[in-house]
């Protein structure tokens, strides 16, 4: 559609309006691509009290459509379009109390449209996703219902260990009983000591929890991991490294960047990335001489590594977590 392309979606929703109005009764699955298209245009325009109405009507239609056999792969591959529409550009505004509304609105219509008709999209990683919006929103509770909620719909999931890993590390922060180390048991059992180290740490800076995700790493580094190999390390500097860069702890993670850049070939891409991390430390310490130095030696000069989503979470993390 041409004027969306263009971002004149007050023009896009009277084009799909229309259209919608002129379909036969028989058009089911066309009906449901314009519903999706239409839903698109009222979420960008955030009316989401309509995005709700029009989402209940897709799914209605199309859950019955499959039912029969008779929903098309047009019908879906729209489907897909309207999920990923309606999960991006909202994890930054679900850390506001503005947009907190719409996007709990939106992630509902996601999670009834992948339950019932996407199910290869009903993850464990969309799950802990969207989960850890609430985390940062200040909704710890909200965050383990969903959570929980998920491994109830898929209790066999591959990724059901690590969702269970995270539950604990958030209800650790909130001095809930928590079973963390019954968990970290059972991760230890099925993945040995290192990859079991970086999950639970990964699940602590999930969790908001970063003092608890460099005693993890730490422990592992020093002794609490017997015969680390070289990869090994690597791999525990590598998610120490991961958690300074997506908390702003510059001092530690200029220390984990400058062991990495030591244990790493020069012309490797890892080697670079730590690069990138040490220049981003430096500037965050101020200490612009010898970062501009450095910057002048990474290929295309290529700094900017964090994700939109990261940025979001980066500034959120800084703030704490929202008032309940």
């Amino acid at each position: 559609m041409m004027q969306d392309t263009k971002g004149d979606f007050a023009g896009a929703l009277r084009h799909y309006e229309r259209s919608l109005s002129l379909l036969p009764a028989t058009a089911a699955n066309e009906k449901i691509e314009l519903q999706c298209q239409l839903a698109m245009a009222y979420k960008r325009t955030r009316q989401l009290a309509k995005v709700q109405k029009i989402g209940a009507e897709i799914v209605s239609s199309a859950t019955k459509l499959k039912g029969t056999g008779n929903l098309s792969g047009d019908a879906i591959i729209s489907l897909r379009t309207l999920v990923e529409e309606l999960d991006s550009g909202n994890y930054a505004e679900s850390v506001t109390p503005a947009g907190g509304q719409r996007w709990e609105a939106y992630i509902d219509l996601t999670d009834q449209i992948c339950s019932n008709l996407l199910p290869q999209l009903d993850t464990a990683d969309n799950a802990a996703t969207h989960a850890r919006c609430f985390v940062l929103m200040g909704k710890q509770q909200k965050a383990i219902k969903y959570i929980n909620d998920f491994l109830r719909r898929r209790p066999n999931d591959s990724g059901a260990l690590d969702l269970k890993l995270k539950i604990a590390a958030l209800k650790d922060t909130m001095k809930m009983p928590s079973q963390l180390k019954s968990i970290r048991a059972l991760v230890l059992a099925k993945y040995g000591p290192v990859r079991t180290a970086n999950l639970v740490a990964r699940a602590q800076l999930w969790a908001l929890d970063i003092k608890s995700v460099e005693l993890t790493i730490s422990e592992a580094l020093n002794g609490g991991v017997k015969n680390l190999s070289k990869s090994d390390r690597l791999s525990l500097l590598q998610t120490l490294s991961d958690c300074c860069a997506g908390t702003s702890s510059f001092a530690l993670g200029e220390r984990t960047a400058r062991q990495l850049l030591a244990l790493t070939p020069e012309d490797s891409d890892q080697h670079i990335e730590a690069k990138k991390m040490l220049v981003y430390c430096l500037e965050g310490m101020h200490k612009k001489k010898e970062a501009d130095k450095l910057r002048t030696e990474i290929p295309n000069a290529q700094l900017d590594f964090l994700s939109d989503r990261e940025k979001a979470e980066l500034r959120q993390m800084q703030k704490g977590p929202a008032p309940k």
